[in-house]
């Protein structure tokens, strides 16, 4: 299935538009505090939410217990991974080396007019369009083939893309001016990325397959959810 959440803010509401919404949720790095509070019950919401109770307690070592559960869990959603991944880290855990690579989701970054296009595809195959306008698409149906290969394609450039960039270590990734764009791949080690101006990031071939591989899903992700002209 596919979900348009509804545009407001600069749409012409008066809160935050659904891109602005959903555009800090998709990188993994929502801080401790914040993750899981008022998403519900059920797994794995209860385990993040008892170890945020560890943090406001002061007792690491039972947070850090509760997150190396849940990235060895199967199953989950892959940005329930990068959560994990993320306080593991700050709490000074470092995955192994055979999965610090591992390429959990990538992230695309385009500069149109002022703004950004932003897509994001993860290796759950469940994917996410923020329009530069405000508007936003979430594709969740992994039953869809045409979309799931070219999830795949994309992940298959980010892990050549991660093996030669290193981690970022700052808990925030830097600020992204008009006119420039982001590549990202997301690990259980870090944010693999680059960035700049998009004619110069485009002469780099890796930039460039990585930009490629996200168009190809782009396409597919905006003919599901853009309804056909009336005739």
């Amino acid at each position: 299935m596919f979900r348009q959440p509804k545009p407001s803010g600069n749409n012409g509401g008066d809160g935050p538009s659904a891109a602005a919404t959903l555009r800090p949720l998709l990188y993994g790095d929502v801080p401790v505090a914040q993750w899981g509070v008022g998403a519900g019950e059920g797994d794995p919401w209860d385990r993040f939410g008892a170890a945020r109770d560890a943090v406001g307690s002061a007792d690491a070592d039972t947070a850090v217990a509760i997150w190396s559960g849940i990235a060895a869990s199967p199953g989950l959603e892959s940005r329930h991974y990068l959560q994990a991944w993320t306080f593991l880290r700050r709490s000074g855990r470092q995955p192994a080396a055979s999965e610090a690579k591992r390429a959990l989701g990538v992230v695309a970054e385009m500069p149109v007019n002022d703004g950004h296009d932003v897509l994001a595809a993860y290796e759950d195959g469940s994917c996410r369009y923020l329009n530069h306008s405000g508007g936003a698409a979430i594709v969740e149906d992994r039953s869809i083939e045409g979309v799931q290969l070219a999830v795949r394609a994309w992940l298959d450039v980010g892990r050549s893309l991660a093996a030669v960039i290193g981690p970022w270590e700052p808990p925030e990734l830097p600020a992204l001016p008009p006119g420039h764009m982001r590549i990202t791949v997301l690990t259980p080690s870090g944010p693999h990325f680059g960035q700049g101006p998009q004619q110069q990031m485009m002469v780099n071939p890796n930039a460039s397959n990585f930009v490629r591989a996200a168009t190809a899903l782009l396409q597919l992700v905006v003919n599901l959810t853009v309804p056909p002209p009336t005739p």
